[in-house]
């Protein structure tokens, strides 16, 4: 099973307005397209990211497997649509740091995916951290939901480092995280803290934004 190369087409998403972004991608706060039922979750998240052909194959058990497909498509185009200081990438065929931590479940099915591809002229490097210490030096940081006990460490160190930080925990993005996926119901989402973003040096596009629950620091 192959990872599409592109993901999410966030730039046909932008150009074809809101009926499109507010109601057929995840992050939008709309739910899945009207398909005559209501589709499940993996469902619709594998048509969105170009498995739509794959999914009927799909067995039960592989669902773990195929929801961090899913994700690695979202990181990818996460790391298209965010801006980085100059200084963080060098050269223009600087490497994009994908961090995740090695013992965390998910790390293999996303190194897989995301190993060697390219986003906006630039290859994707996953690195695999024995501990938190090396997040400062990575581009994207995913924190998998059965990290929880890491949380509050990882929003110390990242609170002052141009690291985009992904969470998939609930109000991770309220407390400081970059990007967090939500699921509810049978839809997919994903929140963005553009506040938290501009305080690390980090652009994140409007196209991206326009995608998203944008949320602000929890006070």
């Amino acid at each position: 099973m192959g990872f599409p190369p592109d993901g999410i087409d966030m730039n046909r998403a932008s150009r074809t307005g809101a009926h499109y972004q507010n109601r057929d991608l995840p992050g939008t706060g709309g739910g899945p397209p009207a398909v005559g039922r209501r589709a499940s979750w993996r469902s619709f998240l594998l048509a969105a990211l170009g498995f739509a052909a794959l999914v009927a194959q799909a067995p039960a058990a592989d669902d773990f497997a195929l929801e961090y497909k899913v994700k690695a498509g979202f990181l990818y185009n996460f790391a298209k649509f965010v801006e980085w200081p100059a200084p963080t990438m060098p050269t223009s065929n600087s490497p994009i740091v994908v961090g995740i931590l090695a013992d965390e479940p998910a790390a293999p099915v996303l190194q897989q995916a995301l190993q060697n591809k390219m986003a906006n002229g630039r290859p994707l490097t996953v690195k695999l951290l024995p501990d938190l210490s090396g997040l400062p030096t990575c581009h994207i940081f995913f924190l998998g939901r059965t990290q929880t006990e890491r949380l509050e460490k990882m929003l110390a160190q990242a609170q002052s480092v141009p690291v985009l930080t992904v969470g998939e925990m609930e109000q991770f993005a309220q407390r400081g995280g970059l990007i967090n996926f939500v699921r509810k119901d049978e839809t997919f989402r994903f929140e963005i803290n553009l506040e938290a973003a501009e305080k690390v040096g980090l652009r994140v596009s409007a196209k991206l934004a326009n995608l998203a629950t944008i949320v602000k620091i929890r006070k």
